[in-house]
């Protein structure tokens, strides 16, 4: 589940010409000119989206009314903004910029709560800057039918069709 999500961030940052890559498994990130956006979970904490998971009915044309049951995961999402030496601080708060802009089309599972990020500073492991950002959302997870044993078990995003990265 949690994939998903850096998935689907992964997909917008990239579709909105910014280089990204996953914390796990760490990705090298490449020293080239314009930013670089490590992405990875800091922490998840699922809470109901309705009572016992359940809710609503779906009208489905092909399977009729179409029961639905999901919960929501609170999340605290590392970005960490990558910028080349000659490019210093100043990559990194245009590449915070690039990336704040970018959430503004989060998929309609994602709901944006907070961005924040420190200051600029060199990183001794990578010779480039690195500011730390975070992304606070709440990720909506959706099943609408059950597995063979009667059980929800295959939640999905929702609202976002996974490609894979």
């Amino acid at each position: 589940m949690l994939d998903e999500v850096l998935n689907a961030l992964l997909e917008l940052l990239r579709k909105t010409g910014i280089r990204a890559a996953t914390q796990y498994p760490a990705e090298e990130i490449r020293r080239e000119d314009g930013a670089a956006v490590v992405v990875g979970i800091r922490s998840a904490k699922s809470v109901s989206a309705g009572f016992g998971g359940y809710l609503g009915l779906r009208s489905d044309p092909e399977a009729g009314d179409v029961e639905l049951y999901g919960f929501q995961v609170e999340l605290l999402v590392s970005l960490d903004i990558y910028a080349t030496e000659s490019e210093g601080a100043r990559g990194c708060v245009s590449g915070y910029s690039a990336v704040a802009a970018a959430l503004g089309s989060l998929p309609a599972g994602l709901r944006l709560r907070t961005l924040s990020c420190g200051s600029p500073a060199p990183d001794l492991g990578t010779g480039m800057f690195k500011c730390e950002a975070e992304l606070t959302c709440a990720a909506h997870f959706v099943c609408s039918k059950p597995d063979d044993t009667g059980e929800f078990t295959d939640f999905a995003l929702y609202g976002h069709v996974v490609n894979s990265i």
